[in-house]
């Protein structure tokens, strides 16, 4: 049975973007974790990135979700990152976070050679990528001490 709540609540975007929510549904997942299906108005793509916007918030981060840079995956040379994380000083971070299908085999070798073109192109406009894989998020715990050991607090 699912039951349907809000985790936080509203929190305000940058540069006058419209109010967005987290919305949750309870399911059954890995321990008794109550994870999102929706971030920043966005459908969760992997348990893994759910995890990561939750232990953002609960570390005091603020994000955007699924961002597109240049253009997005519709244009070449465009991709969409997991996570930007901007409530880091003094640039923002962005995350990647490799989990699944979407990471492995002629996907993963794409992927490394958009991050590497971004880190590139955007070395004076964000901080270094991080990427965070799936194996060592495991947990919701263990996914604050990892954001709180690579990026810290807000």
């Amino acid at each position: 049975m699912t039951k349907k709540r809000v985790l936080y609540p509203e929190r305000g975007g940058r540069r006058g973007r419209k109010q967005e929510t987290l919305r949750t549904v309870e399911r059954a997942t890995k321990g008794d974790e109550a994870l999102p299906t929706e971030l920043k108005g966005r459908t969760v793509d992997s348990v893994d990135e759910a995890r990561v916007g939750v232990g953002l918030w609960s570390i005091g981060h603020d994000f955007y979700y699924q961002y597109e840079i240049f253009g997005g995956d519709d244009f070449p040379g465009g991709m969409v990152l997991d996570f930007l994380v901007h409530t880091t000083s003094p640039l923002p971070t962005p995350i990647s976070v490799k989990a699944g299908y979407w990471h492995k085999g002629k996907r993963e070798a794409q992927q490394v050679l958009k991050e590497s073109q971004l880190s590139h192109k955007l070395q004076r406009e964000m901080a270094p990528l991080v990427v965070i894989k799936s194996e060592q998020i495991p947990d919701l715990a263990s996914t604050q001490v990892l954001l709180l050991h690579e990026i810290g607090r807000a």
